[in-house]
C-alpha cells in the first residue's frame, strides 16, 4: 500500500471522515499501486517528512510527485486521476474549458466544510471542534 517507490505520495487528513472515505476509494482503485497514502497526523514522528508543516497540509489534500513537485486541493485530485487508471475519465474531463475553475471552487467548498460531514477523531457526524480549527 505505502510503497516509497510510488509515482506520488498523497497526504490526507486522517481526522476527516470524507478524507478517509476517499482514501479507501483510492486504495481500491489504485490497482497499480502508484499512490502512496499518508495520514498527515502520522508524519510528525517520521524523519522522511520532518520538514513538512502539518498545519499547512491540513487545509487541503496534498500530493507530491516523484520529482518533488507539490500539488494541492483540486490539482492534487487531478494528479491522482491521472495516475489511477480507473479515474482517467475524470482526468480527461479536466481538459474541458472551465473545468479547472469549477473544480477549484467545488474542491474549496468541500474542503472548507468537510468536518460538517463527519469526524473520524470525535466519532461524530458533525464536528464543531475540528470545524473551528479548519
Amino acid at each position: 500500500m505505502n510503497n516509497p517507490s510510488s509515482a506520488a505520495t498523497v497526504f490526507y487528513d486522517g481526522h476527516c471522515a470524507i478524507c478517509q472515505k476517499i482514501r479507501k476509494i483510492i486504495q481500491l482503485a489504485d490497482i497499480q499501486k502508484r499512490i502512496r497514502l499518508i495520514d498527515l497526523w502520522s508524519i510528525s514522528t517520521s524523519n522522511e517528512f520532518r520538514n513538512l508543516d502539518i498545519q499547512k497540509l491540513v487545509k487541503e489534500l496534498n500530493l507530491v510527485d516523484r520529482d518533488g513537485k507539490f500539488y494541492t486541493g483540486y490539482f492534487a485530485f487531478k494528479q491522482i486521476s491521472k495516475l489511477v487508471l480507473l479515474f482517467t475519465p475524470f482526468y480527461l474531463l479536466s481538459y474541458l474549458p472551465g473545468t479547472n475553475y469549477l473544480g477549484v471552487k467545488v474542491y474549496k467548498f468541500i474542503s472548507k466544510n468537510r468536518y460538517r460531514f463527519g469526524c473520524e477523531t470525535c466519532g461524530k457526524l458533525y464536528c464543531k471542534i475540528h470545524l473551528l480549527h479548519n
